[in-house]
């Protein structure tokens, strides 16, 4: 009892005011940044997004609150503590611990994932944004390289004949055994999932320059190719690439991004999104379908009125996490909140980017033109006002955990139920039972469900 009476006195200490001549105390309207944020997310978060982005003092603040959280006995932290840190945004340089302590991941001390760089996942555009121009909001030039411009009239000692530095030629090397292993490791897998996974890697983050540089492509490989070979019942799926390029950037370890992939999976309940069907993906669109309903009438009404499937955009959002829709900060950002509230912050991001387009949702005339907004669409709102939109409690309200498993459950249940009926339908039309005008009135039946 002495210990519990200690640790709620250690929470008041990380609740108190900095300023010890505060008239208020605790509770009091002059508490700080972090109290503020701890006691009353919401109230915070309004106060944080009408002050603008985060300064170097709050950033402190959360260096401050992150060290006095994890100096805490375990048993006697307060679980919302941690979630209320999390959106408030983790700086870049305490991404890689908060991060690694969330999913309960062991990075290597000499990996490099505790400092900040420029291979950051904010760091690029979007890979779908990868053809696009890059203008003046998507990144700056680089600064010409003094050593190219050099007169290389002569050979340097350590360049070979063929003028190949040997630097190069052992990076060449290495590189070589990197992709050697790789093929030895993947010998116990189909050739139709290693042309899948070469596919994806070429296509992951391609103009990430740092990624490229420190060797993310055949980190990558080799994370995708350990995950398939350790869960065969799931194998390899699309849109995991990004996922685990993400933690390598973040981690710069491509164990700990492998493990982090598994974590991240387990703790949102989405492993069911990458299994033959997507039975849960499909389930969730019904949930967030649902909230629509709720939250956004007019945006339900026009997606409604045009028969716009909305597993067409889900399946871009969810299954690689928002990594081909949102990009710099505004990405980790939301990964944040990911790994603080769960499954619960991908439905509040949907029902908030719907919301942000709200207007130009409802004033498409057209399914084609509804279509089109969708394939074209990469919100560049500031990330305070994303996220401020998804913690609005007048838009979003209040998501309850245990009734958000049950809508998620009851959903699952109605696809199974409808995946049944039509292979029976199916099996008695192969038998001659059913006219093939049945088959598709069930189809019909399931997609207005």
């Amino acid at each position: 009892m002495d210990l519990v009476f200690k640790g709620f006195q250690d929470l008041r200490a990380v609740l108190q005011p900095t300023t010890a001549s505060s008239p208020t105390g605790y509770g009091g309207a002059d508490r700080s940044p972090a109290a503020r944020w701890l006691s009353d997310p919401a109230a915070a978060w309004a106060a944080s997004t009408a002050a603008g982005s985060p300064s170097s003092a709050s950033q402190e603040d959360f260096a401050t609150a992150w060290k006095a959280f994890c100096a805490k006995n375990p048993r006697l932290r307060d679980p919302k503590v941690l979630p209320a840190l999390m959106r408030r945004g983790v700086p870049d340089e305490l991404r890689p611990e908060v991060w690694a302590h969330c999913l309960g991941v062991t990075v290597p001390a000499d990996s490099g994932g505790s400092s900040s760089s420029a291979g950051q996942p904010g760091t690029e555009k979007s890979p779908t944004e990868s053809s696009k121009p890059t203008d003046d909001k998507g990144g700056t030039e680089e600064a010409p390289n003094k050593e190219s411009e050099e007169d290389d009239g002569g050979t340097d000692a350590s360049t070979g004949a063929g003028g190949e530095t040997a630097e190069e030629k052992t990076s060449t090397e290495g590189t070589s055994t990197e992709q050697e292993t790789d093929s030895s490791v993947a010998s116990g897998l189909p050739h139709s999932i290693l042309d899948v996974i070469e596919a994806d890697v070429a296509r992951t983050f391609p103009n990430n320059k740092a990624f490229q540089e420190a060797g993310g492509p055949n980190q990558l490989r080799r994370v995708l190719i350990d995950l398939a070979l350790r869960d065969t019942e799931l194998g390899y799926c699309q849109s995991m690439n990004f996922i685990a390029a993400i933690f390598i950037m973040v981690f710069k370890h491509a164990h700990s991004a492998g493990m982090a992939v598994e974590q991240l999976v387990k703790k949102l309940g989405t492993r069911l999104w990458y299994t033959d069907g997507m039975k849960q993906l499909r389930a969730d669109t019904m949930v967030l379908e649902d909230m629509l309903r709720e939250r956004l009438p007019s945006v339900s009404a026009a997606l409604r009125h045009h028969r716009f499937d909305l597993l067409f955009i889900t399946s871009k959002w969810f299954l690689c996490l928002f990594a081909a829709t949102l990009t710099d900060e505004a990405l980790c950002r939301v990964w944040d909140l990911f790994l603080g509230d769960g499954i619960e912050a991908l439905f509040r991001i949907s029902v908030a980017l719907f919301a942000l387009h709200e207007e130009a949702i409802t004033q498409v005339r057209s399914p084609d033109d509804l279509i089109r907004l969708m394939q074209d669409w990469h919100p560049t709102c500031d990330p305070e006002v994303l996220i401020g939109n998804a913690y609005n409690p007048a838009l979003v309200g209040q998501i309850n955990r245990k009734e958000l498993d049950q809508r998620r459950r009851k959903a699952a249940e109605m696809i199974s139920s409808a995946d049944t009926r039509a292979e029976m339908r199916e099996v008695h039309l192969k038998r001659g039972g059913v006219r093939p005008a049945s088959i598709l009135a069930g189809k019909d039946q399931r997609s207005e469900e």
